[in-house]
């Protein structure tokens, strides 16, 4: 008979699991205060077991801001007319981004909420401007009218 081989789980590359956003470079999330008060909010819940880590607990999207920190990639389409689309590799998610629109009302946002909430964006010289609200109350987000401001320009090495 064969024998079993062990393989220890660091060799799949598993990390430390760790809650708390990232950025690139270093530095503080650029967060509202009441933002801030949120995020901390969550990352004490998270820490204490009073709140659950769906997206790692479940295999559930993220949600903003925590989608636009994870280490896969992520492409950026505008297409169709009137609409930038971003697609991400996590959870394959798909982000429709409406352009030069309004974001429905408050009350039209608690009808159909989504995890990376509903989002209209539009250009600022070559920056595209998003906010975002209407998220899942399982998300890591305050469900409760939180509006996601986000700017993406080009990098000089992306550009051409």
């Amino acid at each position: 008979m064969g024998r079993t081989r062990r393989i220890s789980p660091a060799f799949y590359g598993r990390p430390q699991y760790n809650a708390k956003i990232q950025l690139v470079g270093g530095g503080e999330l650029p967060l509202t205060p009441a933002g801030t008060t949120a995020y901390e909010k969550n990352i004490a819940g998270l820490k204490d077991g009073s709140l659950t880590d769906n997206a790692r607990k479940f295999c559930v999207p993220d949600g903003l801001p925590r989608v636009l920190a994870n280490p896969y990639p992520f492409e950026i389409i505008q297409a169709p007319p009137g609409q930038v689309t971003i697609i991400y590799e996590l959870s394959h998610q798909v982000r429709m981004i409406a352009m030069d629109k309004p974001l429905p009302s408050d009350e039209d946002l608690l009808v159909l909420p989504f995890f990376n909430g509903h989002s209209v964006g539009h250009f600022d010289g070559d920056t595209l401007v998003v906010e975002s609200a209407g998220f899942k109350e399982n998300s890591l987000v305050d469900a409760t009218g939180a509006r996601i401001p986000t700017r993406c320009a080009r990098s000089s090495a992306s550009a051409g």
